[in-house]
């Protein structure tokens, strides 16, 4: 059984103005996910703006000094709040608790960003949830 792998608190407190590249000083919070097939996010604080959740193939971030990673955004279905267990596509403005994002497996890594005007804060905490064989 895997190690669980947990990212942050990072703080979201602005746009991502480069939602297939580099992402924006404090506009996301990127986590490995290379031995995951789920990962739960937890969002608290204060803020206005969808997060969505965004994945790679990439093995590295950005921040190593390689060249950055291509980034897309994941489609409806992929991120379900604990409270209602209503998959959508992204989290919702202003929205806070516990949501799982599932079909990480043959991605490298992921990251929640504001790819909208924001206003306030996100704290955003990612657990990467480790294959169980």
């Amino acid at each position: 059984m895997g190690v669980y792998d947990v990212t942050g608190p990072g703080v979201i407190s602005t746009q991502n103005l480069v939602p297939a590249g580099n992402a924006t000083a404090n506009s996301a919070v990127e986590a490995d996910v290379s031995a995951a097939n789920t990962a739960a996010v937890r969002v608290s604080g204060t803020y206005t703006g969808v997060l969505s959740v965004q994945v790679t193939m990439d093995a590295l971030p950005a921040s190593s000094g390689s060249v950055a990673p291509v980034w897309e955004t994941v489609g409806a279905g992929w991120v379900t709040p604990a409270a209602s267990g209503t998959a959508a596509a992204t989290i919702g403005s202003a929205a806070v608790g516990h949501f799982v994002v599932t079909n990480l497996g043959p991605f490298r890594r992921m990251r929640v960003t504001g790819l909208a005007a924001m206003t306030g804060a996100a704290n955003v905490t990612i657990t990467s949830i480790p294959y169980v064989f």
